[in-house]
């Protein structure tokens, strides 16, 4: 059988991503160094899996579920939106719950008068999608 082929050095790499009319993204020094970049996406794609959901702080997401002229979607309202719509199960509806209600519950915020309102939505939105598996 014929020999691997030998990587390319860090500048033959650099050369091959270049595209005419184009920069490449970022302009520091550990930027270029490829094994940096592949463990940093390795890590950022590690985060995501841990972190489902990003949550704003009580006020912006009583806001968020109360506000407007209509009231959000049950998917809106549990942040289970997404590329495919559906794809989620007992387990997301849980944990996003569990998230959700653990900012807005009206106990830790007496001093939103409508966390109570939100709260409420939250569990409707829940068990609306429960029913829908």
């Amino acid at each position: 059988p014929p020999a691997p082929p030998v990587p390319p050095t860090p500048d033959e790499r650099m050369e091959q991503l270049k595209v005419d009319g184009t920069e490449l993204c970022g302009d520091e020094a550990w930027f270029a160094d490829l094994k940096l970049r592949e463990n940093l996406r390795a890590a950022v794609r590690e985060a995501h899996q841990e972190q489902k959901i990003l949550i704003a702080t009580a006020a912006e997401e009583v806001s968020r579920i109360c506000e407007g002229t209509r009231p959000p979607s049950a998917l809106t309202v549990m942040r289970l939106g997404g590329a495919q719509l559906g794809g989620y199960g007992e387990a997301d509806i849980a944990y996003s719950y569990r998230q959700l209600s653990r900012v807005l519950h009206p106990d830790k915020n007496p001093d939103l008068p409508k966390a109570d309102k939100a709260f409420h939505r939250l569990s409707e939105a829940a068990d609306e999608l429960r029913q829908g598996l």
